[in-house]
C-alpha cells in the first residue's frame, strides 16, 4: 500500500512541476475580474501568470514567517515573505508576495528602499491560498507574523474589503 502511495503522490507531483513549467513559458493573462472570483476554482488557476497594475499599500503589509533554503545542502535562514495589498484602479486589492526579507529587516525602517511608491504593473503566479493544518501555529497579529499565506485572513486582520482570494506570487518585475 506504501509502495502505490508514494507512486501517486509522485505522479500528482510530476503533473504539478509540468503544470506550473507551462505556466512560466505561457504569456500572462490579466487577473480575473472581481465577478469572477466566486467562480474560481483553484486547480483552475493556482501557478496561472498573470499581469495587474495598481499601487502598494505598504501601511496593511503582512509578514509570513518562513525559511530560505541558502545552499544546495539545505541551510537556511529565517525572515519574512512580505505580503502587500495592491490596490488597483477600480478599488479591489490582491496581495501580493514580493518575496522574502531576513528577520533583520521584517521592519519597514530596515527596508525602504523597497517601498515602491505610485502606480506598478507587475507580473507574477495565482497562488491557492493556505489552510490552517493541527500544527499551524497561531498568528501573532499584534507582531504583524503570520504562519499562512491567506488572503481573506489578511484582509480580514486588516479590515480590507474587495481582495481577491488568490495570492499572487511576483516574480522579478
Amino acid at each position: 500500500g506504501l509502495g502505490v502511495w508514494q507512486l501517486e503522490r509522485l505522479y500528482e507531483k510530476e503533473a504539478l512541476l509540468k503544470r506550473i513549467d507551462q505556466s512560466l513559458k505561457a504569456d500572462p493573462v490579466a487577473m480575473p475580474l472581481e465577478a469572477e472570483w466566486p467562480a474560481l476554482k483553484p486547480d483552475d488557476y493556482s501557478y496561472r501568470k498573470i499581469t495587474v497594475s495598481g499601487e502598494f499599500d505598504h501601511k496593511h503589509e503582512a509578514h509570513i514567517f518562513g525559511f530560505l533554503v541558502t545552499d544546495n545542502k539545505g541551510s537556511t535562514t529565517p525572515g519574512y515573505f512580505i505580503l502587500t495589498p495592491l490596490e488597483l484602479a477600480d478599488g479591489n486589492r490582491v496581495i501580493v508576495n514580493r518575496g522574502f526579507v531576513p528577520e533583520a529587516l521584517k521592519d519597514q525602517e530596515q527596508r525602504k528602499q523597497g517601498l515602491i511608491e505610485g502606480p506598478i504593473t507587475i507580473q507574477g503566479l495565482m497562488r491557492v491560498p493556505e489552510r490552517r493544518g493541527l500544527f499551524t501555529p497561531t498568528d501573532d497579529l499584534k507582531k504583524n507574523i503570520r504562519f499562512l499565506r491567506d488572503p481573506a485572513a489578511i484582509a480580514a486582520s486588516f479590515g480590507l474589503e474587495r481582495v481577491a482570494p488568490f495570492i499572487v506570487d511576483a516574480d522579478a518585475t
